[in-house]
């Protein structure tokens, strides 16, 4: 403008920032991803455990109504027979015909729970099939046999597997934690933020490779940054985070309850089979 020659200016740098203080977000977030991705393998575990519980119990449950389906058979048949002889009786006079009616009777109950234990083998070998993806139209041959086997199990090693092994039990807990660690990231937000930087920087008038044209100098410092602004948000998510910590605390608390009452409910149910089956052998 005042006739001095213009000149262009070039400026090239590189900067590196480390924080030193942070009030502790950083290292509750790394803590955050880490109890993350082991919810995540728990949650992982969980689901095959529950698809192999799922296959074993379909599995089972064929079995179970095959063994029904044949006892209903040989009883339908018995009460057949003893219909057959009720009547041959009774044809000679040796029985009244209240005890052929009696029989009947006694045939045309049985009827029914053989056809219903028939749909519950069919039903019992879709739902096996729907468990494993298989076409429900592809045929399956099942092959085992219903047995008793007796386990000797201790209720309080049961519950200290369930406590040390249950992915339910494991992933509340560490939800609890990701809760707590959140909150101590919301409290770390009132406080300062400490880094220091470094800056290698080059500048020159005249664009060129030549490094005689370039200027290069080093800075380096320490940079403070106070949140004044944001304290009301601040306030407001450190709420939330507590809120939250109280839930997932509770609901670690319902889980832990939930599972342990599952395990009880489980060992009383195989210790009443046990006893059932002991008092039906005659």
């Amino acid at each position: 403008f005042f006739g001095v020659p213009s000149h262009e200016h070039y400026n090239v740098g590189v900067e590196g920032v480390l924080p030193v203080f942070t009030g502790g977000r950083v290292v509750s977030g790394l803590a955050v991803a880490s109890l993350s991705d082991d919810i995540a393998y728990e949650q992982y575990r969980k689901a095959v455990n529950d698809t192999l519980y799922n296959v074993r119990v379909a599995f089972y449950s064929i079995l179970l109504a095959r063994e029904v389906v044949k006892v209903r058979t040989e009883a339908l048949d018995l009460l057949t027979r003893h219909l057959d002889t009720t009547t041959k009786k009774y044809d000679v006079g040796v029985v009244s015909r209240f005890d052929v009616l009696r029989s009947e009777v006694e045939v045309a109950n049985a009827r029914p729970p053989l056809i219903g234990a028939k749909k519950d083998l069919v039903l019992a070998g879709e739902t096996l099939k729907r468990v494993l993806g298989v076409d429900v139209g592809q045929p399956l041959e099942i092959a085992g046999e219903l047995s008793f086997v007796e386990e000797a199990v201790e209720l309080d090693g049961l519950l200290v597997e369930a406590d040390e092994k249950s992915p339910e039990m494991i992933i509340a807990r560490k939800a609890e934690r990701i809760a707590s660690k959140n909150v101590t990231m919301a409290i770390g937000e009132f406080l300062p933020v400490v880094s220091t930087y470094a800056r290698y920087e080059g500048t020159t008038y005249d664009f060129s490779w030549n490094q005689d044209d370039w200027q290069w100098d080093w800075t380096a410092g320490v940079m403070v940054s106070v949140p004044i602004t944001d304290l009301l948000v601040t306030a407001a998510r450190v709420k939330e985070a507590r809120a939250e910590y109280t839930k997932a605390r509770v609901g670690a608390l319902d889980t832990v309850n939930r599972v342990k009452l599952d395990v009880k409910g489980a060992y009383y149910d195989l210790a009443e089979a046990r006893e059932i089956v002991e008092s039906q052998r005659l």
